[in-house]
């Protein structure tokens, strides 16, 4: 997948994060690391059945990310 940015493809890298259950993650919102990368969330899925974690796809090298 490619991303314009500027008129320019940018190529885009998929990653996935398990972290603690939380609920209020969305589509709408940013991950970023240690290194200050920010990574556009682009799905989420929630335990519901014990509520132990949520797991997250996001994208960096988009024009926010």
């Amino acid at each position: 997948a490619a991303a314009s940015a500027g008129g320019v493809n940018t190529p885009l890298d998929r990653y996935s994060f398990r972290i603690d259950y939380d609920v209020s993650i969305t589509v709408d919102m940013q991950l970023r690391d240690r290194n200050g990368n920010r990574f556009n969330i682009v799905r989420v899925a929630h335990d519901f059945a014990d509520r132990d974690w949520t797991d997250v796809v996001a994208e960096l090298g988009g024009a926010n990310g």
